[in-house]
């Protein structure tokens, strides 16, 4: 006999708007880290697995960044990527005007822009 139990459409649905609700508030819960870099770094901590993009909306090239989390802890910074390529790792915040973009693993995007202002 299966240790997984067949779950009821009540228990379902039930699951995934508990599910819309945790992700709304990890959305709208303002960011409190330090500059475009702290921030950076609890929102990947928020959404582990997640890919962040930023475009620059002045010159319309779009980049993906990470927190670095190789840098030492008095100087943390992002890296820029652009074609699979690092670019740079730096310290500064993020061009404005931009847009942020995350993708989860499952294929999930949202823009977070507003948590960067």
């Amino acid at each position: 006999m299966s240790a997984i139990s067949k779950l009821s459409t009540d228990e379902v649905s039930e699951f995934w708007l508990n599910h819309e609700k945790q992700l709304e508030t990890l959305l709208t819960t303002p960011l409190t880290g330090a500059g475009d870099v702290g921030k950076l770094k609890e929102l990947a901590e928020r959404f582990p697995f997640t890919n962040f993009h930023l475009t620059n909306k002045t010159t319309g090239i779009t980049y993906e960044i990470a927190y670095d989390y190789t840098g030492p802890q008095w100087c943390p910074s992002v890296r820029w990527y652009r074609d699979g390529c690092l670019l740079v790792s730096s310290q500064h915040n993020f061009p404005r005007p931009c847009k942020i973009v995350m993708t989860s693993c499952s294929g999930f995007k949202k823009e977070v822009t507003h948590l960067f202002n």
